[in-house]
Formats: C-alpha cells, structure tokens, sequence
C-alpha cells in the first residue's frame, strides 16, 4: 500500500467517517475513494487533494510522501473555508431539489382540475 493511500485512509479515519460520507465531503464519488484508498489510482483528482490539503492545513507533498499519524492531524486540523462552502452548496442544492418536486407536484395538481 502506498503512502498516499495510507495517508487517505488515516484523514478519513481521523474524521470518523464512513467511506461515503468522506467522499462526498471532499467533492469525490465513492468508488473514486475506494479506488484511491486501495491504491488502484496513484494520481488523485487535484480538487479532491486540494480540498482535503486545506481542510486538514497539510501540503500535497505530505500526503504523496509522508506517513500522516493522528498526533499531527490533530495538531493541524482547523475549520475549512472549503468545508464551509461545500456545506452551503449541499443545502442550496437540498433546497433545489425541494423546490423542483413543489413544482412538479403543483404541475399534478393544475393538471387534473
């Protein structure tokens, strides 16, 4: 296993998440993080190495080339602007989906008067 892929499980592992719901904080599909967490991918996407780069204050260069432990990461860890972002995305894109099925009830309802 490489050191990337390691360090991958242990950012996710600090953060108690499952698989899922670490990909899609850091904008990625599930099978991707698979992918990248059993080695299968040496080059990640570069948004999804950005974004946990600043979210975890760590460089590119530690995640490909040095063994990440919790003692750093609990260290390092701060709030993310990114995360932050990526939240209000999520319930803006929620409330997208909310606003759609209205209209497409509403369409329902008009339709059978």
């Amino acid at each position: 296993m490489s050191v990337l892929s390691e360090n991958i499980i242990t950012l996710r592992k600090h953060l108690g998440l499952t698989g899922e719901k670490f990909a899609k904080k850091f904008g990625v599909k599930l099978n991707a993080l698979q992918s990248y967490e059993r080695d299968r991918v040496k080059n990640p996407a570069p948004l999804f190495i950005a974004a946990i780069t600043e979210h975890f204050g760590i460089s590119a260069t530690q995640i490909f080339k040095e063994r990440l432990t919790s003692e750093q990461l609990r260290q390092k860890t701060k709030p993310s602007e990114y995360s932050i972002v990526h939240v209000k995305l999520e319930a803006a894109q929620q409330r997208i989906k909310d606003l759609e099925y209205t209209i497409e009830l509403q369409k329902k309802l008009i339709g059978k008067k």
